[in-house]
């Protein structure tokens, strides 16, 4: 499906969100410095993906992926799974897997 608009900030977030969402979870940013905004991820995936469909995120950073699938899950009864790969392994366990428990 083709996107008929602009992604407005209002619509789908921007970094300072992002940046927030990050203290929301953890305290302060300084745990990771760049996340996706979740916002964002979910529209990507809506426009991308079905409700049973798998989401690979390779870059997974602070798990921005993992918590927009779960997110669209609970918001409209979807099965969406998701695959990340994080060659960081410290970030892997100490941001994503909490981003992810949260």
């Amino acid at each position: 499906m083709t996107s008929l608009t602009i992604w407005k900030r209002d619509d789908v977030g921007d970094t300072q969100l992002a940046r927030q969402n990050i203290r929301d979870i953890f305290g302060d940013t300084s745990v990771f410095d760049t996340p996706k905004v979740t916002g964002l991820i979910k529209k990507i995936i809506n426009l991308s993906a079905g409700e049973n469909d798998i989401i690979l995120d390779s870059f997974a950073g602070s798990g921005t992926t993992a918590q927009a699938v779960l997110e669209l899950n609970k918001e409209d009864g979807g099965k969406r799974k998701f695959i990340l790969v994080e060659l960081e392994e410290k970030i892997a366990r100490e941001v994503a897997a909490k981003r992810i428990d949260a």
